[in-house]
């Protein structure tokens, strides 16, 4: 957050310099925003075969992404990013240890630290949905989103404001975590934001 302050004191500074432009102009220039890389073609995107899918697949990264144009929110996205080691920390997740398996008959276990769920997932491999139910202590958590496969590496992504709200849901005490205040915050206030994981076998 104080990240986020201080980006916003240095572009206050830069626009009282050069009044010419506007907000919005002057965070595109700054982040390259508008720029030729958004005329470029975007590769075609994978997806995983239902076979493939069916095996353990070891946690390697975080994932956030912003799928908008605000240039505010681009900025706030990559504040975010930079704090996502501490959120993993503090939710005792990591990297290399913490997994989740796919089992064949649309089964499927998830493996957080001393945490073991069980649910249940379905997957079309034409688009690479995929819908994944978990339940533990009586509660159930239900939430659909799409998956990449490139070189051996997994990502599943979800919509980050129905995926913290479920989230939440499922353990109250999230909530009250500060690294997860701050990413509720950012993320309720822009749409487009989508958070996940990367794997690999």
């Amino acid at each position: 957050m104080k990240r986020i302050l201080l980006i916003l004191a240095l572009l206050s500074g830069s626009i009282l310099d050069s009044q010419a432009q506007s907000w919005s102009e002057m965070l595109k220039s700054l982040f390259g925003i508008g720029s030729q890389k958004e005329t470029e073609l975007v590769p075609e995107v994978k997806h995983i075969t239902a076979s493939e899918l069916a095996a353990t697949w070891i946690f390697a990264d975080p994932v956030i992404v912003y799928t908008g144009s605000d240039p505010v929110a681009t900025m706030a996205v990559s504040a975010l990013e930079g704090q996502m080691d501490g959120i993993l920390l503090k939710g005792g997740v990591q990297r290399g240890r913490d997994r989740v398996t796919f089992n064949k008959r649309g089964t499927m276990t998830l493996e957080i630290n001393d945490f073991i769920g069980a649910g249940n997932y379905l997957y079309t491999p034409s688009t690479g949905e995929i819908t994944l139910t978990l339940t533990s202590k009586e509660k159930s958590l239900t939430i659909t989103g799409k998956s990449e496969y490139k070189e051996g590496v997994l990502t599943l992504k979800f919509d980050a404001d129905k995926a913290l709200s479920a989230l939440q849901a499922a353990a109250p005490s999230l909530a009250e975590n500060d690294y997860v205040k701050i990413a509720s915050s950012i993320i309720s206030s822009y749409p487009g934001i989508e958070i996940g994981a990367s794997f690999k076998r």
